[in-house]
């Protein structure tokens, strides 16, 4: 393996790593998906005996003597995310995590730019184009895409690069990733 292919490997690998994290960070949007990561989370803690007793007391749910402990904690994680029982302690606010995974986006990149096509002189500019810049260095990370006329991202494009590289494109995106990445951008303010 050369150098050269080892830079690009360096800096796709930098690129598909930033673009898990979007793709997480767009999840925590969605109050479902939310409630469901942080019913894993309070439910990771939980002793054999208290989930037994949330699974008894509170969701109706005989347990057996055979179950794993690792199944006792996915049976409260699953209905506490299914809201079928709320335990003391379970504590989930809708529009708070909405508004965390927002102020998460909002402090991820390091940059946001617009910038404006060609245009006669004197003549008002609107923006056109974005640039969201994720990580610098070698390798760097950046979103860029176009905006519509209410100055909403339309597309986004994830590239990357290597010291003295051209950016390039990284390709092999999912649709599913394609849409996170996407609505990433748009929690941006990106007009005047």
């Amino acid at each position: 393996m050369t150098t050269e292919t080892k830079k690009d490997n360096r800096a796709e690998q930098q690129a598909r790593s930033q673009l898990e994290g979007i793709v997480e960070m767009v999840q925590n949007l969605d109050p479902e998906k939310a409630r469901e990561k942080a019913a894993h989370e309070y439910a990771k803690n939980l002793s054999r005996q208290r989930c037994e007793e949330i699974l008894r007391d509170e969701c109706s749910i005989y347990c057996r003597s055979d179950d794993s402990f690792d199944e006792l904690r996915e049976a409260v994680a699953v209905n506490i995310a299914d809201k079928i029982c709320e335990p003391d302690g379970f504590d989930f606010d809708e529009d708070s995590a909405r508004d965390e995974a927002r102020d998460r986006i909002m402090e991820d990149p390091l940059s946001v730019q617009v910038r404006s096509g060609w245009r006669d002189p004197g003549v008002e500019m609107d923006p056109e184009e974005f640039n969201i810049l994720l990580c610098t260095g070698g390798p760097a990370v950046r979103i860029t895409g176009d905006l519509d006329l209410l100055n909403q991202p339309d597309t986004a494009r994830l590239e990357y690069q290597d010291w003295f590289e051209p950016w390039e494109p990284l390709y092999d995106i999912t649709a599913e990733e394609q849409q996170a990445l996407l609505t990433y951008c748009q929690q941006f303010y990106l007009g005047d």
